[in-house]
């Protein structure tokens, strides 16, 4: 039996919205100078842990029911193990006693390649601190014999401080600069979209009602995961959807498209590591051909190595079943990946996931975002840019928000209103890859990588703007020319 480790995580976060305190990292010119980098005290859901038991093999032999069976049977026992002492626990894998919560093949090769996950509860009154319920779990665990790979909180992810801004000026002009920055007007006389592509949107829901999203949110697909019920309460998520694909008073990258609400935020902007789990897990189920991610958060590299592995496996597999995950490469103006002399060295994901399209933010004049107290985070593992500055969209007409945090536009009734931060940047370069789907159905997902990367305008040096600035007309005219061939033979 391994050892179970604390997974380091230094607070996940949706990337851009609304200032929230106790958030802020010290200045970046501390690395600069070899002096400890900031760091945040990891938050996590108390009375809850996260286990992950060994991977199910030979179910290649089995029919798919068989499978099925099998997938569930191994966590009913799991879970019949667990509860045998005085913790509770479900699957993120099983619905219910007989029902999977993903088809039985996706769930088949997440058994295989990842194992089973356990969402565990324990009563926060009979142990001191979170170690000593590892520890209790751990000793119970080897008790009653049964092997696990680890055990790690339940993290929150939460809504990070990068800045909120509006400006009085008309609505179209107000996107023209971001949207001119990556071809999109260009794009748009080859191809502006298709409904047949479909965008998971994970982040704090989607208000599907919005006069310039309701023609493209399908409500049937999606799917919520804080308990809270489907829809935005907080605005972040809509913000993003907008900026994806919308109509009417304003335009996405994409100008027709099938969004899904992919709910692993609650209405505090908070989303715990199993919600988000099981969010992409679903996301991959339901045949998106992109999903966007406008989150992240620093791991430790080196004491969470078997996590961070297991965690860039689900971007494996989405890449393997036709799902293309973009995501956000965070407001800290850090690396991505940097050391720290006192705690040693991190990574921030999923934009260091090598299978994750990580996007940093540009402002109008192409620069890389970088203000005094944050900025576009970069490094080796950054791939593309796109616009993070001012970003007008679609905004949740449900919440009600703080005059001092974000002045709203209403148009016909609706809300609209600017903001700023890499979770700006990622729905330009979801939206994209959108394109490149709806223009060339069968390209694959290393297609579709391939040409976002290389198709895009070079900007400045790769460490702070990866390939550089994306060029979804460029992009596009690859895709009609011949997606396989060589960019250099195009």
């Amino acid at each position: 039996m391994r050892n179970n480790k604390l997974l380091t995580l230094l607070v996940f976060l949706i990337i851009g919205l609304f200032a929230v305190s106790g958030c802020d990292f010290t200045e970046p010119a501390a690395l600069q100078d070899d002096e400890p980098a900031g760091t945040r005290e990891a938050e996590y859901v108390e009375g809850e842990l996260l286990v992950n038991f060994d991977e199910i093999s030979n179910l290649d032999d089995l029919t798919i029911q068989e499978q099925g069976n099998t997938i569930i049977n191994t966590a009913s026992k799991f879970i019949k193990s667990i509860e045998e002492g005085e913790f509770n626990a479900e699957s993120l894998l099983r619905k219910n006693e007989d029902e999977l919560m993903i088809s039985t093949n996706l769930a088949r090769r997440i058994s295989q390649e990842i194992g089973h996950k356990k969402l565990v509860e324990y009563d926060k009154n009979e142990h001191e601190d979170i170690e000593e319920a590892i520890a209790a779990l751990s000793d119970h665990l080897k008790a009653i014999d049964v092997d696990y790979n680890y055990i790690i909180p339940n993290y929150i992810m939460r809504v990070d401080n990068a800045e909120s801004q509006t400006e009085e000026i008309s609505m179209h002009p107000d996107q023209a600069w971001h949207y001119e920055d990556v071809n999109a007007p260009e794009a748009w006389e080859v191809e502006d979209g298709s409904q047949e592509v479909r965008v998971a949107i994970l982040d704090t829901g989607i208000d599907a009602e919005h006069e310039s999203l309701v023609e493209y949110v399908d409500e049937d697909l999606g799917r919520d995961f804080t308990g809270e019920g489907l829809g935005d309460d907080l605005g972040h998520g809509t913000h993003v959807a907008g900026t994806v694909a919308s109509h009417n008073e304003v335009s996405g990258v994409m100008q027709e498209a099938t969004l899904f609400d992919v709910k692993v935020a609650d209405s505090d902007g908070k989303i715990d590591f199993a919600d988000s789990i099981e969010g992409i897990q679903y996301a991959i189920d339901q045949n998106a051909d992109v999903m966007n991610m406008s989150y992240g958060g620093f791991l430790d590299l080196a004491g969470d190595q078997e996590e961070i592995d297991d965690y860039n496996k689900y971007f494996k597999i989405a890449l393997d079943e036709g799902t293309l995950p973009v995501s956000s490469a965070g407001n800290d103006d850090l690396p991505i990946s940097y050391y720290n002399p006192e705690s040693g060295e991190y990574i921030f994901m999923p934009a260091g996931s090598p299978h994750t399209i990580a996007v940093g933010a540009t402002d109008e004049y192409k620069e890389r975002v970088s203000f005094s107290d944050y900025g576009s985070n970069y490094g080796d593992e950054l791939d593309v840019m796109a616009p993070g500055v001012n970003i007008f969209s679609t905004l949740s007409n449900s919440h009600s928000y703080d005059e001092n945090d974000l002045e709203i536009k209403e148009i016909n009734d609706n809300k609209y209103a600017f903001m700023t931060g890499t979770s700006m940047s990622a729905p330009h370069v979801a939206g994209a890859a959108g394109l490149l789907r709806a223009v060339e159905p069968d390209i694959t997902t290393s297609e579709m990588e391939t040409i976002l990367k290389e198709a895009s305008e070079d900007i400045g040096a790769s460490e702070y703007y990866g390939y550089g600035m994306i060029d979804t007309y460029k992009g596009i005219s690859y895709g009609i020319l011949d997606p396989v061939l060589p960019l250099s033979e195009r």
